[in-house]
C-alpha cells in the first residue's frame, strides 16, 4: 500500500465529508443534489482518465476515491454503472442497479426496524 497516497485520500474524504455537510445545510434536498454533482463530477474524472489513457493517477485516486467517495458513494455506484454500460454489459447493469437499490433499502428497512425490536 502506498501510505503517502492514502494519506491523502483519507484528507480528501474529509474534505469531501465537509462539503456533502455544508450542501446538506444549503438546500432542502441535499441527497440529490450531493449525488447529481457528485456523478456528475466521477463522470468528468473518468473521462479525463480515459482520454489520456491512464489506469488510474495519484490525482485522479485523490479525487475520486478521496473527495468524491467522502462527497457521496453513490458517484462510485454511478461509475460502476457507466462501465457495465460502456462494455454493453446492459443487463448487467440494470441488475446491479435495481439489486443495489432494493437490497440496499432492504438492509436500511431491517437497521431501522432491527433496533425498534431490541428497543422493547
Amino acid at each position: 500500500m502506498n501510505l503517502k497516497l492514502a494519506l491523502f485520500v483519507f484528507a480528501a474524504g474529509g474534505l469531501g465529508s465537509v462539503a456533502r455537510w455544508t450542501i446538506s445545510q444549503l438546500t432542502t434536498w441535499p441527497s440529490i443534489g450531493v449525488n447529481l454533482i457528485g456523478s456528475f463530477l466521477m463522470g468528468l474524472c473518468f473521462s479525463w482518465m480515459l482520454s489520456r489513457e491512464l489506469e488510474s493517477s495519484f490525482q485522479s485516486t485523490i479525487l475520486m476515491a478521496g473527495f468524491l467517495g467522502g462527497f457521496t458513494t453513490f458517484s462510485a455506484f454511478s461509475l460502476e454503472l457507466l462501465s457495465f454500460a460502456k462494455e454493453g454489459d446492459y443487463l448487467r447493469l440494470f441488475q446491479y442497479a435495481a439489486l443495489s437499490v432494493c437490497l440496499g433499502l432492504a438492509a436500511c428497512m431491517a437497521g431501522f426496524y432491527a433496533l425498534r425490536i431490541l428497543e422493547r
